[in-house]
């Protein structure tokens, strides 16, 4: 790390999830009742708790660090010499997204030998670990490419880090909004429903570009249980069988991945067509104010 802060954060980040670890390792004891009893799901509750907590960790990391990465060039004067350099946009939008992520990826991978108290007792498997690791990249993926956006976008980066901050709000916790928004304004027009929660029909699977669902499965995988079905089902009925509504619901966390990757891409293809503009006019000015000085010499001479 170029900076000595980042080595900091990550002491007191693995201090905190050390003495969570250690409290739960304890709480799992009954040290109190004296028989030796020991709560095998605490170990459980353990490696999903710090999960969730790392997931939020690396998006808040990689959201400040992408949402002024652009915006902080531009601001110090420095984006307009990178771009009369060779350096393509997409080069320099794939710098800034690998440094953050790996930035990211410190924390997590820094806090694995904590995770490892988790499968003292057993009930975490291989299989477990490497899917919290496939959804800890995709929501550092998601962030940092609205960051990215947010940043290529906005002149200045205390602009750029509150879009970026609303955008994913919108991205996360939108689809539920909408769909309470549906339920209640359809189920008004429709008093002869015995369940309200059937008024939303298939708009529930706007849920599909939220991460969040992506964490409520790992939940499901870990802790078991039918949380992602039930929301379906119970919460925000579906209504309705059709093709399209089984098929989503028998695949609906590969859609997701699918979908959340693509809308990640499209931001990154947004925030680099947004660069090579800038980089052409920024290319054009140099060449005129160039043109100018040489005339301003030829006349002097």
């Amino acid at each position: 790390a170029r900076v000595v802060r980042i080595p900091i954060l990550l002491m007191f980040y693995n201090a905190v999830v050390a003495l969570i670890a250690m409290f739960m390792l304890i709480a799992s004891v009954d040290i109190m009742g004296g028989g030796g009893y020991v709560d095998y799901s605490c170990m459980t509750s353990l490696f999903v708790g710090l999960s969730v907590l790392q997931f939020c960790v690396g998006f808040l990391v990689t959201l400040v660090m992408t949402s002024n990465a652009i915006s902080n060039e531009r601001e110090r004067g420095t984006l307009d010499l990178m771009l009369v350099t060779p350096v393509s946009p997409r080069t320099l939008i794939g710098g800034k997204m690998l440094s953050a992520m790996t930035t990211s990826s410190l924390f997590a991978v820094s806090s694995f030998p904590v995770l490892a108290i988790s499968s003292v007792y057993g009930g975490i498997g291989l299989e477990d670990i490497f899917y919290m690791i496939m959804v800890f990249l995709l929501i550092i993926l998601y962030a940092g490419s609205a960051g990215i956006l947010c940043s290529s976008l906005m002149e200045r980066s205390s602009t750029a880090i509150v879009s970026s901050l609303i955008l994913e709000i919108i991205v996360y916790a939108g689809p539920f909004v909408a769909l309470e928004i549906i339920n209640t304004f359809f189920y008004s027009k429709m008093q002869g429903l015995s369940d309200p929660s059937f008024a939303v029909n298939g708009w529930v699977f706007i849920l599909i570009v939220s991460p969040i669902m992506l964490i409520i499965d790992f939940y499901d995988r870990v802790i078991g249980g039918n949380r992602l079905m039930d929301m379906f089902f119970y919460t925000y009925g579906i209504g309705e069988e059709t093709g399209l509504s089984y098929f989503l619901q028998k695949h609906f966390i590969q859609c997701c991945i699918v979908v959340q990757l693509l809308l990640s891409l499209i931001f990154l293809l947004i925030a680099m067509k947004r660069l090579g503009i800038t980089k052409k006019r920024t290319r054009k000015r140099r060449f005129l104010q160039k043109a100018d000085f040489k005339k301003d010499n030829e006349k002097s001479n």
